[in-house]
């Protein structure tokens, strides 16, 4: 049940102008209020309303909703309301005019040293509001940082309503990968998080929009890999910030510093007395062992594939199942995120029924098969129906969404049939037309329509492949009344083109012959009979064949195509 613009929410109080984007259990809305404001909606998306656990979803959404209201800051986006719109549950968000800093860094330039601080100062103060009212961001990147237009303010947004079941919404550009600023206990279900998570992710976020690279994933580092310094891809950077980055992503969590206030010092960044959440020291956290130990993979620029890849057995000794199908789900997010919508759906197709991870999977499964049946709509509308079929074809084994596409592609099957069968009968494209009808899948009732199309366009061929050389040999014979009959027999309009050029010749040899036919009979009617009309008629029937015609404006002879 999307909304659509021109939709009205609260009864008038807000109308929806359009949707800014879908997650695996998320969507967001531009809306404009009673008062004329812009503001961003959102609520949960249509695959969960069908999830057995939706009155769940609808609880944690507003429990977190109301948790994150209490965080009021300059740097954090503004909530305004919380409503309930027949069964969604719906926050009603600021919207920030500007670009996330990813944007920037992507179209721009890499951020110099002190308009870097500036803004991670900002977001750091922000951040420190939200671990003091208990609460962890869980998703700090580029993507999640906006830069108000006309100011140098940067708002921290998107806190996902709690990552576990609503993932970011936002954009994601190609130089940017979420994967990459998370920390290493973020990939350990069981593994404690606090502050110091958010750290790590604020660390990596300095470097990325620093040196325009993309932090190693923390799984390679685990595996053995050494991350290399912002200075080598930077030599700009003072010492100072280049260590405060690598210690505030130092793979242990308990080796971080335990607070922004601490991170700060080491930044060398001045602020306000800032107030100390209650945090836990970080307890060890242990790493596997790894049979290697690579000099350096160098900057990832790479999803969670890769780096399942790169850690191998060790890794998945060291977390075992469950840890690998997060890594994968990691994937899919990413892929779905990335508008990769077919490997999406393949991929989500490898977590078990029995992993913890499968439902989340399922979630993000449905939104990629309806991202991919919208694009296969959109095909539709441009009359590319081949292509939409093809897409759509592969959503058949999707449940959610099976019936629905079993339903618009026997409706585009209709219509690539009737292309098909233009293509035959209009350009005489067999093998063509044929091709088309073959995407048509089996499991839809228009395939048995299509087979039926097929069937009758080969024996068509066939028919007046037939004929065409029957009257070709009739051509060749000179036999042109043959000729004449057998033409009018054509089916089709290719056939009939190809059937008037022999015809053509033949009329044009018809109209040849009669000339000599009639000029020899004149020259002998002349020769033996002279002016005696009786003799002339009498030769022109039994000498020539013909019919002596009486007419209004005089007489002649009507002699055979075929004179004997």
């Amino acid at each position: 049940m999307s909304w659509v613009a021109g939709q009205q929410l609260q009864g008038d109080k807000y109308n929806i102008k359009k949707k800014l984007g879908t997650g695996g259990f998320g969507v967001t809305y531009l809306a404009m209020t009673e008062n004329h404001q812009q503001v961003v909606i959102k609520t949960l998306n249509e695959t969960i309303i069908e999830h057995p656990d939706f009155a769940k979803f609808q609880a944690d959404f507003q429990n977190e909703a109301l948790r994150l209201g209490k965080c009021s800051h300059p740097h954090i986006v503004k909530i305004y309301e919380f409503f309930q719109e027949g069964p969604l549950p719906c926050l009603v968000l600021e919207y920030i005019e500007g670009e996330d800093l990813a944007s920037w860094v992507t179209n721009q330039d890499i951020l110099s040293e002190a308009k870097a601080l500036h803004y991670i100062k900002q977001i750091g103060e922000a951040l420190v509001e939200v671990h003091c009212n208990g609460f962890l961001h869980r998703d700090l990147k580029p993507q999640n940082i906006m830069l108000r237009s006309g100011n140098s303010e940067a708002v921290l947004i998107d806190f996902g309503i709690a990552r576990e079941f609503t993932p970011n919404l936002t954009q994601t550009h190609t130089q940017f990968v979420s994967d990459n600023y998370s920390p290493i206990e973020q990939y350990d279900r069981r593994a404690k998080r606090d502050v110091y998570t958010d750290i790590y992710s604020l660390a990596a976020t300095l470097y990325a929009i620093l040196t325009g690279e993309l932090p190693m994933a923390a799984p390679v580092r685990a595996a053995g890999a050494e991350l290399d310094p912002p200075q080598r891809f930077n030599p700009h950077l003072s010492n100072r910030v280049n260590r405060a980055i690598l210690k505030g992503m130092a793979l242990l969590p308990e080796d971080r510093p335990q607070s922004v206030q601490e991170w700060f010092q080491l930044l060398g960044i001045e602020s306000a007395a800032l107030p100390q959440p209650i945090t836990t020291a970080a307890g060890t956290f242990r790493l596997p062992s790894s049979p290697y130990r690579p000099k350096s993979l160098g900057v990832l620029a790479t999803g969670i594939a890769v780096v399942v890849a790169t850690l191998g057995v060790s890794f998945a000794s060291w977390q075992g199942q469950s840890t690998q199908d997060e890594l994968v789900l990691e994937e899919i997010q990413r892929l779905g995120r990335g508008g990769q919508y077919e490997a999406c759906i393949n991929t989500a197709t490898n977590i078990h029924q029995t992993s913890p991870s499968y439902e989340s999977a399922q979630g993000w499964l449905n939104t990629c098969a309806q991202e991919l049946l919208d694009q296969a709509k959109q095909l539709a509308q441009q009359q590319d129906f081949k292509e939409a079929i093809i897409k759509a074809n592969q959503l058949l084994e999707v449940s959610l969404l099976e019936a629905e596409t079993k339903s618009l592609i026997s409706q585009w099957s209709n219509n690539l049939i009737q292309e098909a069968t233009k293509l035959y009968q209009e350009e005489g494209k067999l093998e063509e037309a044929i091709a088309l009808t073959k995407v048509i899948p089996q499991t839809v009732a228009t395939n048995k329509q299509a087979q039926e199309a097929i069937a009758q366009w080969q024996q068509d061929w066939r028919a007046n492949d037939h004929l065409l050389r029957e009257i070709q040999q009739a051509l060749d014979s000179d036999n042109w009344q043959d000729v004449t009959v057998k033409a009018s027999q054509a089916t089709t309009t290719y056939w009939q083109k190809q059937i008037r050029i022999i015809l053509d010749t033949a009329e044009a040899r018809i109209s040849a012959v009669e000339v000599e036919a009639d000029n020899r009979f004149r020259n002998d009617a002349h020769r033996i009979c002279g002016d005696n009309l009786e003799c002339i008629m009498h030769m022109c029937e039994s000498k020539y064949g013909g019919t002596w015609f009486w007419g209004v404006h005089g007489s002649h002879c009507q002699l055979p195509i075929n004179p004997t």
